[in-house]
């Protein structure tokens, strides 16, 4: 995997905002919890059609709900998997919604407030449902469409990756919108504020408040709006840490993202991007901070993606440093679904502890960093020789993914091996 240094530094802050609307809850201990996935494992032979493939160096076997990972030796997977694991997927839909009851989460989390909505035609996105990401009613700072609260134990280290997509139509009605040419439904409201945003993921000490003013960093990307044109950047932000660019505008590679060098309009491409952070030691925060990043789209492949160290990733003089919660969608601020210019999320992946990048993923290429479609799936168990993980719901089994691959990736975010072929 490339290890280019994608962060560039900058003196601007994000002023706090009450919109955020974290939930107040007795927090959970400082000390990180010794937790274990609590998903039960699905023996390789339950009913359904089995697929198999690669050798003995590396190899699966897979059923209509469970996919076994083994090697004879050759590689080592680590004997460790990520102490928390939550995985939000649209494709888990019934009636409109996605219910608690198809929320994964690992030993230690909760799903403290909030509901999913869903639009069950999304074409583009494998399973054919998107998890609808679009304000609503008078005041489009505040009234996210849906939002979850979650509630999991203290992390210093985490990584998160969401597949999401903004289509062509809705995001020619959002320069439509802003050109005075599509009647706004919010007099006085987001036509006149055109600093448009989505927070895909807002992480937040509990302990800090309604306003989240410690660790409370998110990323936002090409779904901010200054004036009248789409941002095409990434950036991390903070209210209480200085914002970190991801990536220039101008680098090689980046402006791909767009299909209108002017407005800055996305292309109509399902896009991903993988997100994972460590605050190194929390209590001495000075430079012990790194990070990884990469954004890439179905068809144009990997648009960026790097990692950086020596950053500082905490606030040094506040009293607890690392999330315990985290809101998705984080915050959101026009984008109305009453003149379709919202946006439409597949699903929202997230793990926590030292093992945090340690995953499985059906993926399009055989290397893992390069591949245009991802699907990171469940672990229900993790071994250095053998691994199982869950299917999605709305897989049945591997047939449909002939041509595809199975790549593992350990806890270093390295690739062990490379891709088996479906």
């Amino acid at each position: 995997m490339p290890t280019k240094n994608l962060l560039k530094t900058g003196a601007s802050r994000m002023a706090n905002n009450g919109a955020h609307d974290t939930a107040t809850t007795e927090p959970l201990d400082r000390a990180t919890p010794d937790v274990s996935l609590d998903v039960a494992a699905v023996a390789a032979g339950a009913a359904g059609a089995s697929v198999s493939g690669g050798n003995a160096a590396l190899g699966f076997s897979a059923n209509a709900t469970t996919i076994t990972i083994n090697t004879d030796g050759t590689h080592d997977f680590g004997s460790t998997a990520p102490d928390f694991v939550c995985l939000i997927d649209a494709g888990a839909a019934t009636d409109g919604s996605v219910s608690a009851d198809n929320i994964l989460l690992g030993a230690g989390a909760s799903i403290v407030s909030g509901s999913i909505a869903v639009d069950a035609n999304v074409s583009k996105h494998r399973g054919g449902k998107g998890i609808i990401i679009g304000g609503q009613g008078t005041d489009l700072g505040t009234e996210s469409v849906s939002r979850l609260r979650i509630s999991h134990p203290i992390f210093s280290e985490m990584f998160e990756s969401r597949v999401f997509y903004y289509p062509a139509a809705h995001s020619a009605k959002a320069q439509d919108y802003f050109d005075g040419t599509l009647s706004d439904p919010h007099p006085g409201g987001s036509a006149s504020n055109q600093a448009w945003q989505i927070k895909p993921v807002w992480h937040y000490i509990e302990a800090a408040g309604p306003y989240g003013t410690d660790t409370d960093f998110f990323i936002t990307g090409f779904q901010r709006r200054a004036g009248n044109e789409f941002a095409t950047s990434f950036k991390l932000s903070s209210n209480s840490v200085s914002t970190l660019n991801l990536h220039s505008d101008t680098e090689d590679g980046y402006s791909r993202i767009t299909k209108d060098s002017t407005t800055g309009l996305p292309l109509d491409e399902v896009h991903g991007y993988e997100f994972g952070w460590n605050q190194g030691d929390i209590d001495n925060p000075s430079g012990a901070g790194s990070m990884y990043a990469s954004v890439y789209s179905d068809t144009e492949g990997t648009h960026f993606i790097g990692n950086s160290t020596g950053l500082n990733l905490v606030e040094a003089n506040g009293s607890q440093k690392s999330p315990d919660h985290f809101t998705y969608p984080g915050y959101v601020r026009g984008y109305p679904i009453e003149v379709d210019t919202h946006e439409f999320d597949r699903d929202l992946y997230m793990a926590g502890g030292p093992a945090k990048y340690a995953r499985v993923a059906i993926c399009s290429e055989a290397s893992y960093f390069q591949a245009k479609q991802r699907i990171i799936l469940k672990p229900n168990s993790w071994a250095s020789t053998t691994s199982t993980f869950a299917l999605r719901d709305w897989m049945t089994g591997l047939d449909d993914f002939s041509g595809w691959y199975v790549c593992l990736i350990n806890a270093s975010n390295v690739q062990i091996g490379t891709g088996v072929e479906i």
